[in-house]
């Protein structure tokens, strides 16, 4: 398939289904700009270095859900500045939403009765969609 994204966002990109959906997609898409975010630079620096067919740009994005949640927006300026040259050039943008919203992970007999309600009152969405950007 050709490279006719020039733009391609993955949310969750540092494990899971964002990470396997990120390495696929640098392979279908080599030459595309590719911006990862996760809530950790850590992490997306270790899962950039599977992105190993890629010959475009790779822009890491380290996003924390609750500090956008109290309105603190610095972690999205690189991303930001990104999709506005998207816009100005009026590019096409693969937006792929993987990231979570989770309470505590484990074993659930190990969590508790608090914490397997605060996961249950977690938001995860996980689509795959075409935006053009105008």
């Amino acid at each position: 398939m050709s490279s006719t994204f020039p733009i391609v966002l993955v949310s969750g990109a540092s494990r899971g289904f964002g990470l396997a959906a990120a390495v696929q997609l640098s392979k279908q898409y080599p030459h595309a700009s590719m911006h990862l975010m996760a809530s950790s630079i850590d992490s997306l620096c270790v899962a950039s270095k599977l992105l190993t067919s890629h010959l475009g740009p790779i822009h890491l994005h380290a996003v924390e859900l609750s500090k956008l949640a109290s309105g603190d927006t610095s972690g999205c300026n690189s991303l930001m500045q990104g999709l506005s040259a998207a816009e100005a050039q009026q590019s096409k943008v693969l937006f792929v939403h993987s990231a979570a919203v989770l309470g505590p992970t484990g074993p659930v007999e190990k969590l508790g009765p608090g914490s397997i309600a605060r996961i249950s009152q977690a938001v995860h969405v996980s689509t795959i969609t075409s935006l053009p950007v105008r």
